[in-house]
């Protein structure tokens, strides 16, 4: 009897710790599979009033809060929203005609936003700067139809650049601010040239600018030194140059995201000892619109884009993707892919090199929304904490039931 006892206790103590082996290599494969391979990425819905849907423009302050310019399309206005804790506020930034196109912004060392825009109803290129709880909103260029495809930097002593398209004199050109005035250069004016322009300052505060050339269907670049702008072609095969976005690197070398329309790709290019130099991105199938490029400590380059798949209809989709580039190789992932999202992406990197993109979903819901990535914060995922409840209870109970069954053993040998 006591030998027909133990044995069964045996049996049973084997299989618990075949099972209590098999739970825990599972969790650490778990564990280490999302600590190597995945980020954790977390969504928030910023603004669903209306339709507040287009030209998102993302910047975080000194505290890593993210703030967000944009359009409402529904009320054709332009807002300003910002997180604080878990909370986001908004504003109405202007509401006069229809305003808001094309916002870019961008934050002073005071932590007060400044935001460049398109009035599409008066045609003219406008900066908006909040000091205290009030907005001041100048008018930097009227003469014809200007101010589109805005953008926006502030140099180190707070004064704004603007880099946009004249659509009427279908030029390139450059506006900035200093002792309260205005000035403006025509950067470019051969042929149809200047959209989809993005704008960077280097450490001596001259102006780089990567823009389309639609005559041509090149990407330019163009850099002010000395007074004088000097504007060359960065890429010019096949219809390229659209979707542009530029970094400066740490040497000042230009970094550019742009789309490749005729093959459909992302393509980055890097200008360096004067040669730039080409690599396609992301491939599959239309990919590569609405690019937005940032740099991360390492020079590394992220890229954040809108891929849509060719499968026609309900076979189709529309993801909001994300590229990096480590160690010469670049990784592509699908951060969201619910619906039809990631149009007119704005990506911005925090300190510890967290991703933060801000994106608009297209349809009915025409929502803002923001994502961030947390690669440094491991969040053990709900389904674990259960599993390993369940294990601890399950060995909890073991040990009382061992210690039952030793009692009950012990009696057995002394009565046989």
């Amino acid at each position: 009897m006591y030998l027909k006892r133990r044995l069964t206790l045996n049996k049973r103590l084997s299989i618990v710790k075949v099972s209590l082996i098999f739970s825990i290599f599972t969790i650490s494969i778990i564990t280490i599979a999302q600590l190597s391979f995945g980020l954790m990425w977390s969504v928030d819905l910023v603004d669903s009033t209306g339709n507040a849907n287009s030209f998102s423009s993302i910047v975080l302050d000194s505290d890593g809060n993210p703030h967000i310019s944009h359009y409402d399309s529904e009320n054709q206005a332009l807002k300003y929203s910002v997180k604080s804790g878990d909370t986001w506020t908004f504003e109405t930034v202007a509401s006069t005609g229809n305003v808001g196109h094309y916002s870019s912004l961008a934050l002073d060392s005071s932590g007060n936003p400044h935001i460049s825009y398109y009035d599409r109803t008066g045609r003219d290129l406008k900066y908006a700067v909040k000091s205290g709880d009030t907005w001041t909103i100048d008018t930097v260029d009227s003469t014809g139809d200007v101010g589109s495809f805005a953008s926006l930097a502030l140099d180190s002593s707070g004064n704004p650049h603007i880099s946009y398209h004249d659509r009427t004199g279908r030029d390139l050109k450059y506006a900035v601010k200093s002792g309260g005035i205005w000035t403006i250069d025509t950067v470019d004016s051969d042929g149809n040239v200047g959209s989809h322009a993005s704008l960077a300052l280097d450490s001596s505060g001259n102006p780089h600018i990567s823009y389309h050339d639609y005559t041509n269907r090149d990407l330019k670049y163009a850099v002010k030194s000395g007074g004088s702008w000097s504007v060359e072609i960065a890429a010019s095969f096949e219809e390229v140059g659209s979707h542009t976005s530029l970094a400066l690197d740490s040497s000042g070398n230009p970094h550019i995201s742009f789309y490749d329309a005729t093959n459909e790709d992302l393509k980055y290019t890097v200008k360096s000892d004067n040669e730039w130099s080409f690599e396609i991105v992301n491939s599959d199938d239309t990919i590569g619109s609405y690019s937005s490029l940032a740099l991360d400590s390492s020079g590394n380059p992220n890229i954040s884009h809108y891929s849509r798949s060719s499968g026609g209809g309900f076979n189709s989709t529309h993801d909001l993707t994300n590229a990096v580039k480590s160690n010469g190789n670049w990784t592509l992932e699908i951060i969201e892919s619910a619906g039809n999202v990631g149009l007119r992406t704005s990506l911005v990197l925090d300190s510890s090199d967290n991703i933060h993109i801000s994106y608009f979903t297209r349809g009915s819901a025409g929502d803002l929304r923001y994502i961030v990535s947390a690669p440094d914060e491991f969040v053990i995922p709900p389904f674990v904490y259960a599993v390993i409840i369940v294990i601890i209870l399950l060995v909890l109970y073991l040990f009382i039931r061992r210690r039952r069954n030793r009692s009950e053993d012990t009696s057995d040998l002394v009565v046989e």
